[in-house]
C-alpha cells in the first residue's frame, strides 16, 4: 500500500514520504485517517473488503496531497475550498479503487477480495510479528490529535447511505427500510447506542442522499406531527463562511436558495429526532401495508352497502361513492370512540384519522349521534371481514371521514375505555 501511494504521489509531483499504517480500533468509527504526523492510518475494524480499503486509501491519499499543497490554507475562500476538497477526496477515493480493481483484474492479479478475513499472516511467526506491528500502530494512532487530520468516517457515511436506501431509495420512503432493516442498519444502531449525541449526514460522501434527506425530514415531520429538530451546515454565499441553521426555522425561499447554491455541507440529526424519524417510518410502513390490504379488497357501491341496513336506518355511507371489503391480517389496530363505557360496536376508525381533533370535531367528521367521551382500541384477528367507505352526513353533522365497519361481530379483544 505504501509503495502504491508513493508511486501515485510521485507521478503527480509530490515527493514527501507518506507511511501507511494498519490499526484495529472497533470503538473508532473511522475507516481511515490522514494524521498530523503525515501517516495514513487504515482502520481494519471498519474495512469490509479490498475495494473498501482501496477507496479509503485513495481518499486519504488525496488529503496527503492537499497537505503538500499550501494553497488550501492560503485560499481566501478557505472553508469553501476545504469543503470542495472533501468532495474531491471522495471522488478521488472512488476513482482510485476503480483503478486498483481494473489493474488487478486485467493484469493477472485476479479479482479484489469481497470480504475481510482479518488475516495477519500464514505462519505463527508471521502472525506474531504483524500483531506486534499493529499494536504499535494502535499506540501511534491513539496518540495523534484526530482534530488536526482528515477522516474517512464510517458512521457518517453509512448512516447517510442507510437513510438514502431506507427512506428515499427508489423514491419510496418505506421499501428500502425492509431491505436494509430488521434493526441492523447503521441508522438504527447509532440511535440504539444512546451515547451518540447526533448523527451527521455528510454531503461530501452522499450529496444526493443528504439533499433528499431534507425532503424526507419534511415528510416525516408531517407524519410524526411536531416537526423535527434538524440543523443544516452550509457555505454562506455572501461571506463564504460556514453557517448553520435549524432547517425547519428557515422559510422555503431560503431553503431553496441554500440547496440551489450547492453549498450544503451536512445535515445534523439529534438522536431524539432520529428516533422520531424511525417512528415516522414505522407508521408510514404500517399505513402502506394497510393500503395494500384495501387495494386487494373488493369494491362495491355505497348505495348497495346502504341497502343492507334496515329502511329506518339513516344511510351510513355517502351515496354515489364506493365501499371496499377486505380481510384483516391481524396486525392492524383500530380505535372506537364512545359516549359511554361499553367498548363494543361495529364502527371503528384509524387512530391517525382522529389525531389532534377535539371530541366535537370527531363527532362532526364521523357524523356521530353524541359527542364522544371515551376511546377504546381493537386489533381485529386475522380473517375478520371489514368494510370501509366515506361517512355520510347524519345527525346534523357533515361527516366526510373514512369509517370502518366490522362485518364479523367481535366480543373479545377490546381494550378498556379511557377518557378521550
Amino acid at each position: 500500500a505504501t509503495e502504491l501511494v508513493s508511486s501515485v504521489m510521485v507521478e503527480l509531483g509530490y515527493t514527501q514520504a507518506v507511511d501507511i499504517k494498519l490499526v484495529t480500533d472497533s470503538q473508532d468509527n473511522r475507516k481511515g485517517h490522514y494524521g498530523e504526523d503525515n501517516n495514513i492510518y487504515l482502520n481494519d475494524a471498519n474495512l469490509n473488503n479490498t475495494k473498501d480499503l482501496a477507496t479509503t486509501l485513495g481518499h486519504e491519499t488525496s488529503h496527503a496531497i492537499d497537505n503538500q499543497d499550501p494553497s488550501i490554507n492560503t485560499n481566501p475562500q478557505n472553508n469553501a475550498s476545504k469543503a470542495d476538497n472533501e468532495i474531491y477526496a471522495q471522488n478521488y477515493g472512488d476513482d482510485f479503487s476503480d483503478y486498483v480493481e481494473f489493474a488487478s483484474e486485467n493484469y493477472g492479479d485476479g479479482n479484489l477480495a469481497d470480504s475481510n478475513n482479518k488475516n495477519l499472516g500464514n505462519t505463527p511467526a508471521e502472525i506474531q510479528r504483524n500483531t506486534n506491528l499493529v499494536n504499535n500502530n494502535n499506540q501511534d494512532y491513539a496518540g495523534i490529535d484526530k482534530s488536526k487530520g482528515k477522516d474517512f468516517v464510517v458512521t457518517g457515511t453509512l448512516t447517510a447511505a442507510a437513510i438514502y436506501a431506507a427512506i428515499v431509495g427508489d423514491g419510496n420512503p418505506v421499501d428500502g427500510l425492509e431491505t436494509i432493516g430488521q434493526g441492523n442498519d447503521p441508522l438504527t444502531k447509532v440511535i440504539a447506542q444512546g451515547s451518540q449525541a447526533a448523527i451527521e449526514l455528510s454531503y461530501e460522501h452522499f450529496p444526493k442522499a443528504t439533499e433528499k434527506t431534507l425532503d424526507l425530514i419534511a415528510k416525516v415531520g408531517t407524519q410524526v406531527g411536531n416537526g423535527l429538530d434538524v440543523t443544516v451546515k452550509y457555505i454562506d454565499d455572501k461571506t463564504g463562511n460556514v453557517a448553520s441553521a435549524k432547517w425547519n426555522k428557515l422559510d422555503k425561499a431560503t431553503q431553496d436558495q441554500i440547496r440551489g447554491g450547492g453549498r450544503i455541507l451536512s445535515v445534523i440529526v439529534p438522536a431524539g429526532t432520529a428516533g422520531k424519524i424511525v417512528k415516522g417510518i414505522k407508521e408510514a410502513k404500517a399505513l402502506r401495508k394497510f393500503d395494500k390490504l384495501i387495494a386487494n379488497g373488493k369494491n362495491d357501491s355505497a348505495d348497495w352497502a346502504n341497502s343492507q341496513f334496515p329502511k329506518k336506518y339513516s344511510p351510513p355511507y355517502t351515496p354515489g361513492t364506493q365501499v371496499t371489503d377486505f380481510v384483516s391480517d391481524g396486525k392492524i389496530e383500530f380505535v372506537r370512540v364512545v359516549s359511554g363505557k361499553k367498548p363494543r360496536g361495529q364502527w371503528i376508525m384509524r387512530q391517525s384519522d382522529i389525531k389532534g381533533l377535539t371530541p366535537q370535531q370527531i363527532a362532526d367528521k364521523f357524523a356521530l349521534e353524541n359527542v364522544p367521551t371515551g376511546i377504546t382500541s381493537i386489533k381485529p384477528p386475522k380473517g375478520v371481514k371489514i368494510r370501509t367507505g366515506k361517512v355520510n352526513e347524519n345527525f346534523d353533522r357533515p361527516g366526510g371521514g373514512t369509517q370502518f365497519q366490522l362485518l364479523d361481530k367481535l366480543d373479545k379483544g377490546w381494550s378498556d375505555v379511557t377518557p378521550l
